[in-house]
């Protein structure tokens, strides 16, 4: 996760992040979309680790 995203996101977000642990060069997240909020979270985080293609 993009660490300037975080104050933004939802408290579910920053607590699952807050406890799971940094393997693999990154966070593997299971995020339980419980709530529009949660939903919003994800489609952003996606959005950050998508790469645009170049043209």
């Amino acid at each position: 996760m993009n660490i300037i995203y975080l104050p933004q996101a939802s408290s579910e977000i920053q607590a699952l992040f807050a406890k799971t642990r940094f393997a693999a060069g990154g966070r593997w997240l299971m995020i339980p979309v419980t709530s529009e909020r949660v939903l919003d979270d994800v489609k952003n985080l996606i959005q950050i680790r998508v790469k645009p293609k170049l043209r």
